[in-house]
């Protein structure tokens, strides 16, 4: 890979937690950013996948409050959503209040309360809560059963909310181009890379997976098995999102693996959130191996391999350039 200048940062990686961060500057002086927040009404029969049923958007500014309604009968085989909600005789009836308190790419700030009235039972379940939604992914507001006596077969409705930002006309329909390399250095200075490349239509989510790299287990640590390989597995996804002044936003998430023989220790991920000029490359870095694997030989004994020791002196990161493409 031919070497240029990079801008480094540190991605701190933690299972089942995703922490956010800036490399340059804060992304919030991209303009105001309208948001489209959706309500779905799934709908999962007895036999059967869930499909939506119902849906109704509500498209508001940072700082702005809108809401929307569903209804559903008492067998959930009749939904409505907004308008219409108020002309079915519901059993179950939601409003759905959105306050929109903040917005950066893969990052809206939401308040939420919703109120839900039943037929069976007299006043007003009351839910507030404060949302932090990646773009496009879903979360659930409340679920409802029937107990399987519905004629048409339906047995459950869930309600999920989901944030979408709008696009800005000027940009919607451009391309970007993502280059992406895996560099993976030892403490003797080798080096061993991998390359992807993608594109995709500017605010679309874009996976990547890097083909894996593989050593011995002699070939990292003295007295190593030869018989032992350890696969390091890197993968994520990444959006960019053009901005008034020509800069990119970036929301950048990796995943990553180490696997001996059989084992593994699982994925383990973080996201990035940061600010680009086109065709800018950074540098994101990894943190270092640690913690232990557990296996068994060819031979059938037991191996264990601590993999700070193994991976000591040893840094890994991945370098994004994006481009806007013509």
């Amino acid at each position: 890979m031919r070497r240029r200048f990079v801008a480094p940062v540190m991605l701190t990686m933690m299972s089942a937690l995703v922490l956010t961060g800036t490399v340059r500057s804060q992304p919030g002086a991209a303009g105001p950013r309208r948001i489209k927040m959706t309500l779905r009404a799934l709908a999962t029969p007895a036999n059967g996948p869930s499909f939506e049923h119902a849906s109704a958007d509500v498209a508001l500014g940072v700082g702005e409050t809108g809401a929307t309604s569903f209804s559903a009968a008492t067998d959930l085989c009749a939904i409505a959503a907004g308008a219409m909600a108020r002309m079915l005789a519901p059993h179950h009836a939601w409003t759905v209040r959105f306050t929109l308190v903040g917005v950066e790419i893969d990052k809206v700030t939401v308040d939420v309360v919703t109120e839900r009235r039943d037929e069976s039972s007299p006043g007003v379940k009351l839910d507030s809560r404060h949302l932090v939604l990646t773009e496009g992914a879903p979360h659930i507001l409340d679920f409802v059963d029937n107990g399987g006596s519905a004629s048409c077969g339906t047995r459950s409705i869930a309600l999920e909310v989901s944030a979408a930002l709008e696009e800005a006309p000027a940009f919607a329909g451009e391309m970007l181009s993502y280059d992406l390399w895996l560099t993976h250095r030892d403490a003797a200075g080798r080096e061993w890379t991998r390359h992807e490349g993608r594109s995709a239509r500017q605010g679309e989510l874009t996976d990547f997976r890097f083909q894996p790299l593989r050593w011995t287990l002699d070939a990292l640590i003295p007295a190593g098995d030869r018989d032992m390989t350890i696969d390091e597995l890197v993968s994520g996804s990444i959006r960019g999102r053009i901005r008034d002044d020509g800069r990119i936003d970036v929301s950048f998430q990796t995943f990553r693996a180490l696997a001996l023989n059989q084992a593994s220790t699982g994925e383990l991920g973080g996201r990035k959130i940061f600010v680009v000029r086109p065709a800018e490359p950074i540098r994101i870095e990894l943190p270092p191996a640690s913690g232990q694997i557990g296996t068994s030989r060819p031979t059938g004994t037991s191996a264990h391999v601590d993999l700070s020791e193994t991976f000591g002196g040893h840094t890994t990161a991945v370098v994004v350039k994006i481009d806007r493409l013509p």
